[in-house]
């Protein structure tokens, strides 16, 4: 399996966590999220938003840029967090479209058995 970005994002929450000498319970309380979810960001299998990246930034007093740094080196695209931001903006426009498409599906059965 390749490196994500959540998979990077994830490996540089967790040794921002661990330099800190925090559990995942203190962190996902400040965060004020659960520990399953703040565990799912942590190994890799959550996108994370960029309201998202900011918050876990502040926590632990650094800039968003250091958490989507990969490996030792810089961002290699400096675009990072504005394509972060569109993707989110993306996700959210197919969950909407996702739900425009179980209401079409429904007006059509309640057509079809009029």
């Amino acid at each position: 399996m390749g490196k994500t970005p959540q998979n990077t994002i994830g490996k540089n929450i967790r040794r921002l966590r661990q330099k800190e000498n925090w559990t995942q319970g203190q962190v996902a309380k400040q965060l004020k999220m659960s520990i399953p979810n703040f565990c799912k960001i942590e190994i890799g299998v959550a996108d994370i938003t960029i309201s998202r990246l900011e918050q876990i930034a502040a926590v632990f007093g650094v800039d968003s840029t250091a958490i989507l740094k990969s490996g030792d080196g810089p961002v290699k695209n400096e675009y990072a967090v504005e394509n972060l931001r569109l993707a989110t903006l993306v996700d959210e426009q197919v969950e909407e479209i996702k739900k425009l498409q179980v209401k079409l599906i429904q007006l059509y059965e309640e057509a079809k058995n009029k």
